[in-house]
């Protein structure tokens, strides 16, 4: 993970307010180049999405907060110009992709949801 990641991303866990070169935090939402990519919503449930950027900067940064967050099973990642939502199981040894759009929002309740109904948790 970046150091630029990894400083946004502890600053938003916490709720403070960080700024790196090109990433920033409030401490509810985080924004890379003024793309709005992570908060928290009304139920405090965090959020985020690819913001109609699938570049490898903006999944990077993603794959940073859920690293932090404790969900490092998740990633976002990119297969045949495709963008995917990734489980990898590691009793199984199994991954497991779903498919996103460039602008779908995906909150860390819907990963427990896909962890059900994959049967993984």
């Amino acid at each position: 993970m970046r150091k630029e990641t990894y400083k946004i991303a502890h600053a938003f866990l916490t709720g403070r307010p960080a700024k790196a070169a090109r990433t920033h935090t409030d401490g509810q939402t985080v924004w890379l180049h003024n793309n709005r990519i992570a908060w928290r919503n009304t139920d405090h449930d965090v959020c985020f999405t690819l913001a109609g950027w699938p570049t490898v900067t903006t999944r990077e940064r993603i794959n940073g907060l859920l690293n932090v967050f404790g969900q490092s099973r998740w990633g976002v990642t990119q297969r045949k110009h495709e963008q995917y939502l990734t489980f990898y199981d590691h009793l199984s040894g199994v991954e497991h992709l779903e498919p996103i759009g460039d602008n779908e929002v995906i909150s860390f309740n819907c990963l427990q949801t896909f962890e059900k109904e994959y049967k993984l948790c």
